[in-house]
């Protein structure tokens, strides 16, 4: 079972970014299981020289080479949603290569 952790970096991680967190990733782990190794880091800061800036970071190792992602916004929970797509669509960018090279294309099997 893969987890998720969030860790806050001069700023407090409250239990709903918790949650948004947890329910943003929920469908990306849900999708690509198979394709992660461990567990899954994000990261959320705020910019100490411009308070209004904040940043989140997400890191998913995945066999290979893992998957560093970075988004930056006013409002954090917009920026830790664009943060699960940009993963989910790098996951799955990741997984259809796999297949094409491996010679399996599900898409083409289903017909």
């Amino acid at each position: 079972m893969t987890k998720v952790t969030v860790q806050g970096i001069h700023v407090e991680v409250t239990d709903s970014i918790k949650d948004h967190v947890e329910d943003q990733f929920s469908k990306v782990l849900e999708h690509f299981e198979d394709h992660i190794t461990g567990n899954v880091e994000v990261r959320i800061s705020v910019n100490q020289h411009h308070s209004h800036l904040k940043s989140a970071s997400v890191k998913v190792p995945v066999v290979g080479s893992p998957i560093h992602i970075e988004e930056d916004g006013k409002d954090m929970y917009k920026v830790l949603t664009t943060l699960a797509d940009k993963a989910e669509r790098q996951l799955r960018k990741l997984k259809d290569k796999k297949q094409v090279r491996s010679g399996i294309d599900k898409r083409m099997q289903e017909e």
